[in-house]
């Protein structure tokens, strides 16, 4: 019983769920958008699946160490924000998630050094330190800054799309490939920039009480929730104009699926958000957008469908 209650609160100190859809959408983009396309061409992905599988490890253990090292800079302000639910300090020690910390990210440099020996891309571990050190300056003095820290972490989410098809030369070099990855890496992007400021009025309170220079804070809650609504906007926006020039339409299936689970959930978002009163309205919105980005991740899915 003692080993799974450690194992319970290993994965909840590192997200588990979270690291479970990084890894998802890694494979998604791997399996049904570039093999696929890139079989279409006659022509096979620069490297093999169990270098992805290396890919994938290294970006999955890194983003654990961020988690990680995250709630260790946050324990005096989750005790205002979210009481009770930060592990480090109560159930961990300090000292012994900066070990966890060090244990997960030495591990994802490593296995960036594996994969880069194996591909002869040199340049990879860079990649993967940088998002490391990205990590923890986010947790450590970005988050703090006036949209320093929502840029970070919208930058690295869409990272995490595109860095699935990085390191293969054949996959940069197919156009339709390219687009494709292109797109949901923008759509990653923009989704997790206006979650991530909603978050910030949620927190508002905890975060003043810091000194943090957060949107909300410096701007107040209403331009806060506004400009996360206007980021949706623009998300649905793009969509439409996607699906205007492709004739989305033609294709009832994917363009019902997009319509039901991502555009209309989009539109109550954007005024849910616009209108949002309370710290627990602004975590509803939290909710939604993060359903909507799983649900756009799974569009991939019915879009290999249609194709076939």
């Amino acid at each position: 019983m003692k080993i799974v209650s450690e194992i319970n609160s290993i994965a909840k100190l590192t997200r588990a769920g979270n690291l479970v859809i990084i890894a998802l959408s890694l494979f998604l983009v791997r399996y049904l958008v570039v093999k696929p396309f890139l079989f279409l061409d006659n022509t096979e992905s620069s490297i093999s699946d169990f270098q992805f599988s290396l890919l994938t490890l290294a970006v999955v253990l890194i983003a654990a160490g961020g988690y990680v090292i995250n709630d260790i800079f946050d324990v005096q302000i989750d005790a205002i924000n979210k009481p009770g639910k930060n592990l480090v300090g109560s159930y961990y020690s300090k000292k012994t998630a900066r070990i966890l910390y060090a244990a997960l990210t030495i591990g994802g440099i490593a296995t960036a050094i594996v994969f880069g020996e194996g591909t002869g891309i040199k340049y990879s571990i860079l990649i993967i330190a940088f998002s490391a050190g990205l990590l923890y300056f986010y947790s450590s003095s970005y988050k703090k800054m006036l949209l320093a820290g929502n840029l970070t972490i919208s930058f690295l989410t869409g990272l995490n799309i595109f860095i699935s098809i990085l390191f293969d030369d054949q996959s940069l070099h197919n156009e339709s490939v390219l687009t494709i990855v292109t797109a949901f890496t923008i759509f990653a992007f923009l989704m997790t920039l206006g979650r991530e400021i909603i978050k910030d009025c949620e927190d508002a309170q905890g975060d003043e009480n810091f000194g943090a220079s957060t949107l909300p804070v410096v701007a107040g809650l209403k331009t806060g929730r506004i400009t996360a609504s206007l980021v949706f906007s623009v998300v649905l926006g793009l969509l439409i104009w996607i699906q205007v020039s492709v004739k989305q339409w033609e294709d009832i299936i994917s363009f019902g699926y997009v319509v039901i689970v991502i555009q209309l959930p989009l539109l109550y978002l954007i005024a849910a958000s616009a209108l949002s009163k309370s710290a627990s309205s602004d975590h509803k919105c939290s909710n939604i957008a993060k359903f909507i980005m799983i649900t756009g991740l799974l569009a991939m899915v019915i879009f290999n469908i249609s194709f076939n």
